[in-house]
């Protein structure tokens, strides 16, 4: 049996011939398409390791056995008819519904379509991290059982608890400005730091900081409360570009500062959301995998 592989972006592999292979998408939401065939001419099946194995019908003149991993639709007909494998292997999922506040939604049945509506949300399992996996999907993410035995959809929910470790999904949120700030005050080594995520999360969720007011606290911590323009420079600039700035760029940034253009906080703001800092954080992978948390 052939093994084929996606990429990590949004995939979508088209069989053409009929045969026996094996296919892992990876990342990204990957769509495979069947061409012209209708959806009829097969069997889809979930095996106990979350594969979905699509074959010919019983008696086709041509077979055709595709184990596929990391898949999230199958389109038949010129896709007209298109599935959504979460949804078609979830059919019996229980309905969890949140509220406009902060909720904390706990699933206990091994499937279930959780919606946390508005405010930060919070969705516990009572298992380890291990027995899941966790993909992107259209609605946001979904944690598929590892032993095959159900999927939890996750829409609009913000934090995971499992019994061994806790995930923060709201990368575009506050988990991203923590990351962000974690990364250019103390370094990209923080953003792997659980407690300091913690620490970030818990003061940005109690709505006491916004992101610019976290930044300003993070540089005290990291300089004391008086620091001068040039330290919080040296700072900001060895942790973003991975080198003390020359004197000419020094004075540059640290002008805006003295000048009152900028605050420190402003400044961080801008140093946190360059690329630069976003790559050395590889904040692209934690959309994909959710930050650890304590």
């Amino acid at each position: 049996m052939s093994t084929f592989y996606g990429t990590p972006q949004n995939d979508a592999p088209v069989v053409r011939l009929p045969m026996a292979f094996t296919y892992d998408g990876l990342a990204g939401v990957d769509t495979m398409s069947f061409g012209t065939s209708p959806r009829s001419w097969y069997t889809i099946t979930q095996a106990s390791d979350g594969a979905v194995w699509v074959d010919s019908i019983s008696g086709a003149s041509e077979i055709l056995n595709a184990k596929l991993y990391n898949v999230e639709k199958l389109a038949f007909n010129d896709e007209r008819d298109l599935i959504d494998l979460a949804t078609y292997f979830n059919s019996t999922a229980t309905p969890i519904t949140g509220t406009a506040q902060n909720d904390l939604l706990s699933v206990t049945t091994p499937s279930a379509s959780v919606d946390g509506l508005a405010g930060i949300d919070t969705v516990a399992l009572s298992a380890v991290a291990s027995q899941f996996k966790l993909q992107n999907s259209d609605t946001g993410f979904s944690l598929v059982r590892q032993d095959g035995s159900g999927t939890v959809s996750l829409a609009n929910v913000e934090r995971l608890t499992f019994t061994d470790q806790k995930l923060a999904l709201d990368l575009t949120g506050h988990a991203g400005s923590v990351a962000k700030i974690l990364g250019a005050v103390f370094g990209p080594a923080a953003v792997a730091r659980p407690d300091y995520v913690g620490i970030g999360l818990s003061l940005l969720d109690s709505g006491q900081y916004n992101a610019t007011t976290l930044m300003g606290y993070a540089l005290q911590v990291a300089l004391g409360p008086n620091a001068s323009p040039q330290a919080v420079v040296d700072l900001l600039y060895r942790n973003v570009v991975g080198v003390l700035p020359d004197a000419p760029t020094q004075k540059s940034f640290a002008d805006l500062i003295a000048s009152g253009s900028h605050t420190a906080a402003t400044l961080g703001d801008m140093a946190a959301n360059t690329d630069a800092n976003q790559a050395n954080i590889q904040l692209t992978g934690l959309q994909l995998t959710g930050l650890a948390y304590s």
